[in-house]
């Protein structure tokens, strides 16, 4: 079904059609409750954790020479990181504390802008609604993957990159290609069990497939069809989360969680309209390095929008790390009593 609605998608120009197309039809699918065979699905999380991987190789592929001359200044955005972690996760306790009318554990995880599994972990620890919590991380990034395109196109009057993303390649592939990024990918998997960080399993094999592009070696080029693949996982597995929940707890999240991203939206718009007197790149790449969604998604917007990847990936690794940091700073400050 998700690769029926991907594919459809394809024909529009709607930007990464295959994430959509698996994610809305599988969301859909879910939320109806209509197949009993899917009570209690969980979507295969080492099967995910592959094209994860895979998506992570490519995008660190893209890295080259010119680009890493490009970052010189690049300290001075990611120092404009932690002031919008700080200001992005007070905004958004307040909102979900006094309008969203959530405990002040949950609100206080619930509005981080960043971290969903570190979020959620940490938070379940400390007492807070772990259902709420959930739903209310996956909502937010669900609706930057969809708000974020969608300014654009009436920002721009036209959606960046081509119905189905950017040519990531102008060379014809070749199965070496796939062979290459795959055992690339199981090397990071491999390595990221190994080591502990937030986003691990995303940011070692982006890792290795920067240092096999900017060393040439193994030499690959990106397949499209392959990231094609990769996307439609992706929105699959995002969507399957939505299994058991509920229409009412659905509209309270999507309503509180459109707020929350419209905030954040505005805070990196501020930030980077005083970034662009000091750094020689685009509003709208900026707007994309403060745009808080997942590091996975964020960086397909970023290929999907024509956008420097390893440059806006960056961005969001940075995100993760220091909102987790920031969570595990006050934890004491929002634990529900034993």
């Amino acid at each position: 079904m998700g690769s029926f609605c991907g594919y459809a998608l394809s024909k529009s120009v709607i930007p990464m059609p295959f994430l959509f197309g698996g994610l809305f039809s599988t969301s859909a699918l879910m939320i109806s409750n209509k197949i009993s065979q899917f009570d209690n699905y969980q979507f295969p999380s080492n099967f995910r954790l592959i094209f994860l991987s895979i998506i992570a190789v490519m995008i660190g592929g893209t890295l080259d020479h010119e680009i890493l001359n490009s970052f010189t200044n690049l300290w001075v955005s990611l120092s404009a990181i932690a002031l919008f972690v700080v200001f992005a996760h007070m905004v958004n306790y307040l909102l979900f504390l006094h309008l969203g009318k959530y405990d002040r554990v949950t609100a206080f995880y619930a509005g981080a802008p960043g971290g969903l599994v570190e979020s959620m972990t940490l938070g379940e620890e400390a007492g807070a609604d772990i259902r709420v919590l959930s739903v209310q991380h996956f909502i937010r990034i669900i609706l930057v993957i969809i708000i974020v395109p969608t300014l654009f196109f009436f920002w721009k009057g036209k959606f960046f990159g081509s119905a189905g993303g950017i040519e990531l390649s102008t060379v014809q592939t070749q199965v070496s290609d796939w062979v290459v990024i795959i055992i690339l990918s199981l090397a990071g998997i491999i390595m990221a069990g190994k080591v502990k960080f937030p986003a691990k399993q995303f940011i070692v094999p982006l890792l290795i497939g920067a240092t096999a592009s900017v060393i040439d070696y193994p030499s690959f080029s990106i397949p499209n069809d392959l990231m094609n693949i990769c996307q439609l996982v992706i929105g699959v597995a995002l969507g399957s989360r939505f299994i058991g929940i509920t229409p009412r707890l659905i509209i309270k999240t999507v309503w509180l969680g459109f707020l929350s991203v419209l905030l954040m939206q505005v805070i990196g718009l501020f930030i980077s309209l005083i970034l662009i007197t000091y750094l020689e790149q685009d509003l709208e790449i900026l707007l994309i390095c403060f745009a808080a969604g997942g590091v996975t998604e964020m960086s397909l917007i970023a290929l999907s929008l024509s956008a420097n990847p390893i440059f806006v990936t960056g961005h969001h690794i940075l995100r993760i790390i220091l909102t987790v940091v920031f969570m595990g700073m006050l934890k004491g400050n929002f634990t529900e009593p034993r």
